[in-house]
């Protein structure tokens, strides 16, 4: 059962009011609190632990802070190293198959500038002449009949 402390009078505190510290400590003790406040400093009930501070639970907190900013960093720098392996694997993809179309369409110009060179050129503007003459002799050929070329021979 929890008592809580009754106040006495006390002429030496400045509200006249005060506690007695063994109803104080039964208080405590009985609510399974294991410290108090004295001076600012966190003392124990307890004598074996006894000069454990606040300041120590300040460093406790700081400490676990530091562990979860550590954690979080970490977590952070590995899902940031995974992004960029990501975009660096994404991006030379990218590169690769922009370099293939660009070097298949500058092959692609090539040709096409070749087969213009070739088709306008004055070798391919002769071998159509001599196919047009060629064209015109075997359809004059064709129009000879078997027995002018026999008298034609005979003649010379």
């Amino acid at each position: 059962m929890l008592m809580i402390p009754q106040p006495v009078k006390n002429p030496a505190s400045r509200d006249g009011i005060g506690f007695r510290a063994s109803d104080i400590d039964r208080y405590l003790i009985s609510g399974n609190i294991g410290w108090v406040m004295v001076d600012g400093r966190k003392k124990s009930i307890n004598p074996a632990i006894d000069g454990d501070y606040i300041m120590s639970d300040v460093e406790k907190a700081y400490e676990k802070a530091n562990d979860v900013i550590s954690l979080a960093q970490g977590a952070f720098n590995k899902t940031l190293s995974t992004f960029r392996a990501t975009i660096k694997n994404d991006l030379a993809s990218i590169s690769s198959a922009s370099n293939r179309v660009s070097n298949e369409s500058v092959k692609m110009n090539n040709a096409y500038n070749q087969t213009i060179e070739t088709l306008t050129s004055k070798g391919m503007e002769d071998a159509i002449l001599n196919a047009e003459r060629l064209a015109a002799a075997l359809e004059a050929i064709s129009a000879i009949k078997p027995t002018d070329v026999n008298f034609k021979f005979l003649e010379k």
